[in-house]
């Protein structure tokens, strides 16, 4: 592997290619928070907060993300050194993009707890998204103080593989677990019982395979390559798991009554009597 101090390998693409498509992402999360208040706003406080935090997280992660590509491209054009040793709000974008990842796991994970009323599967997914928000912070420290990439990339890669690693096996953990459930009640049920659960099953592996194949794609390329390819999929990681929360809401809630059945099982594990039941936690 070419070391990460050659300074060619360090491209300026993949932060302002990571930069758009996470603006995209994040227009589309505005739109479903946007359609979420609008058609839910009875709904219970701790969900609305939820949808607050994540939006605004996701705001001040951008912000900071393009500040830093403004830097890059602008006051410092054609230094290609300061790439390697990126402005400091680069890396403040890791704080944001930690607690995203962790507010929604934590929200999905008490998935678990409701479906199956036991907190053993649910303590484990918190433990493990905690320690997961300690190692991102950890870097964060790190970064901070060193300023260059090169600590990452080679003092510390054990702290990246075991921050995406984590991350990684929190959402399948809590996949299959949703899906092992769903599975078992959907064993001699009605027809519409098990077309709701077929379609929590769904949900539960695609949003699964968006995350963990993002998270999975950044820890080969940053262990097994020299270059910063693996930025671009930490750029676009915060987004991806506040749209796979906000998307899966609004998308089954919008048409008809049996998707406001889905969003009530999904959120709270009941199926309401009523279209205009206001759902609590």
């Amino acid at each position: 592997m070419a070391k990460a101090s050659d300074s060619s390998l360090y491209t300026l693409g993949v932060f302002e290619i990571g930069g758009v498509c996470s603006t995209m992402l994040f227009g589309i999360t505005s739109v479903q928070a946007f359609n979420y208040c609008r058609h839910y706003p009875k709904d219970a406080l701790l969900i609305k907060l939820t949808v607050l935090s994540v939006w605004l997280l996701e705001l001040a992660h951008g912000m900071v993300v393009w500040h830093g590509i403004f830097t890059l491209t602008v006051t410092f054009y054609g230094e290609t050194s300061h790439i390697a040793q990126p402005p400091r709000t680069i890396w403040l974008s890791l704080l944001f993009s930690s607690l995203i990842v962790t507010i929604v796991q934590i929200f999905f994970a008490n998935r678990i707890r409701v479906f199956s009323h036991r907190w053993i599967v649910s303590i484990i997914c918190w433990l493990l998204a905690i320690i997961d928000l300690g190692t991102s912070l950890a870097m964060l420290v790190i970064l901070m103080e060193r300023k260059h990439i090169d600590v990452l990339q080679v003092q510390y890669r054990w702290l990246m593989a075991v921050s995406l690693g984590l991350s990684s096996f929190v959402d399948v953990c809590i996949a299959v677990s949703l899906c092992v459930l769903l599975v078992r009640m959907r064993t001699g049920t009605h027809r519409k019982t098990k077309r709701l659960t077929d379609k929590l099953i769904k949900w539960s592996i695609e949003s699964t395979i968006v995350k963990s194949g993002a998270g999975l794609l950044q820890l080969i390329l940053f262990m097994t390559r020299g270059d910063l390819t693996w930025v671009f999929f930490y750029l676009i990681k915060a987004t991806l798991f506040s749209n796979s929360m906000l998307v899966s809401w609004v998308h089954f809630i919008l048409s008809n009554f049996s998707d406001h059945i889905f969003y009530a099982a999904l959120i709270h594990g009941n199926v309401p009597a009523r279209r205009t039941t206001t759902w609590r936690v």
